[in-house]
């Protein structure tokens, strides 16, 4: 066996070893944002469908800013942070969506929707 061998091995591993590590988190932030998306806008709608009808877009877009905001915290500009809120005929949709940076690829748009029947 050479001497420095073992050094070279380890100087040719452990940068592609990082890469890999980061990769996988990148992924796992992705997936993560984008499960909060969608239940975000799920439990908005949830508390829609139940609340007065003159309350309902309000108390929607309220649940699910108070969910974004305490969750994803300083990963998102909060002011990128949008709901939408829609009744049409007995369902009601929202929709959530904001940008997140992305160290390689710039800024990413992670949204969500849920669209639940309304309970009379």
């Amino acid at each position: 066996m050479q001497r420095g061998q073992v050094t070279l091995e380890l100087i040719a591993v452990i940068p592609c070893l990082c890469l890999l590590l980061w990769g996988m988190w990148e992924m796992a932030l992705s997936i993560g944002d984008a499960f909060l998306a969608r239940y975000a806008a799920y439990a908005a709608a949830r508390l829609a469908v139940v609340a007065e009808p003159d309350a309902r877009v309000g108390k929607a877009e309220n649940k699910a800013r108070q969910i974004l905001s305490l969750t994803v915290g300083r990963r998102a500009n909060p002011l990128s942070l949008a709901v939408n809120c829609s009744q049409e005929g007995d369902d009601f949709e929202v929709a959530v969506s904001w940008r997140r940076k992305r160290i390689w690829q710039g800024l990413e748009r992670i949204s969500g929707s849920s669209k639940l029947p309304i309970e009379e």
